[in-house]
């Protein structure tokens, strides 16, 4: 059996995580920077609520990318890896005959 290797590279999933936390928080930090400066000299509870609001948001995106990725590693480890241990075994056996 031809093995191809995974176009997920092991090395690079936390970098390209956190790198996308880090994207996701910058847009979060420019929406608070914009209702900041929009709403600076008529009420800034608003925007610091806004604020508040888009961090909660900007936490939730991470966790969820987060379990995400911890779920789709759980399914190759626990559903793929025996469907490919068991063709692997099926070659050899044809193999050898």
């Amino acid at each position: 059996m031809t093995q191809t290797k995974s176009s997920c590279r092991q090395n690079n999933r936390r970098t390209w995580r956190i790198g996308l936390i880090f994207v996701a928080s910058f847009i979060s930090l420019s929406v608070i920077g914009l209702w900041i400066w929009s709403v600076k000299s008529t009420s800034a509870i608003v925007a610091f609520m806004g604020a508040g609001y888009a961090l909660l948001c900007t936490a939730f995106l991470g966790i969820q990318l987060f379990a995400f990725v911890k779920a789709h590693l759980d399914y190759d480890k626990t559903i793929e890896k025996p469907k490919f241990d068991l063709l692997k075994r099926e070659e050899e056996e044809w193999l050898v005959r």
